[in-house]
């Protein structure tokens, strides 16, 4: 019994525990991000289950987007409210770009992604018609657009205009069958592969 008991109280410890060593990580990566040198950083992944403070995530896609970061991967838990820095969408040195957000996804007015090849969205609900067409057209040299489980309630006519484009992927699932009752144009004369999958 005192066996069981004490198990039980190392548990307790455990969980009293967690939020003071998350704080400590959350700090750590605000260091390393903040304080790097002048040096480029070539990927960085952010992948998150429990929420962050949004102007603390905002700082850490900034100061990468100032070290040229070439590959963003950013997953945010399910129903997190995130608006991404604008100065990402004006980001020349990036490369791959992925997103995980389960949200309302609202691209400023001004974007322009020159290298842009990759582009994954992942649960991230469009806006309106304009917006969405000019992300998309803003991406000159995109070769691969993977859009998968997206929202597109809010959407009349989705508009895929990327002459150069090669692979483009669209995937629903049965909670995301809005995708259906829109309009669907694409403009890809170079493109050799599309993947079209609702369930």
């Amino acid at each position: 019994m005192s066996s069981w008991s004490n198990r039980k109280k190392e548990k307790s410890k455990k969980k009293d525990r967690y939020p003071m060593c998350w704080s400590s990580f959350l700090d750590f990566v605000e260091r390393v991000l903040l304080l790097y040198d002048a040096s480029d950083i070539k990927r960085l992944r952010l992948r998150f289950t429990v929420v962050v403070n949004s102007s603390r995530l905002n700082s850490w896609v900034s100061a990468a987007v100032r070290h040229n970061v070439e590959e963003l991967d950013l997953s945010l838990p399910m129903q997190t409210r995130f608006v991404l820095p604008c100065c990402l969408f004006t980001c020349d040195s990036l490369v791959v770009l992925k997103l995980f957000m389960d949200c309302p996804f609202k691209p400023p007015i001004f974007i322009r992604f020159l290298n842009l090849k990759t582009l994954r969205l992942f649960a991230v609900t469009f806006s309106d018609d304009n917006s969405t067409q000019q992300l998309f057209s803003s991406c000159l040299v995109l070769q691969e657009l993977e859009l998968l489980y997206c929202g597109w309630k809010n959407l009349k006519t989705i508009t895929i205009f990327i002459p150069i484009l090669k692979r483009l992927t669209i995937e629903n699932g049965p909670l995301w069958d809005d995708a259906l009752s829109c309009v669907t144009k694409i403009y890809a004369a170079n493109l050799i592969s599309l993947k079209c999958t609702t369930n």
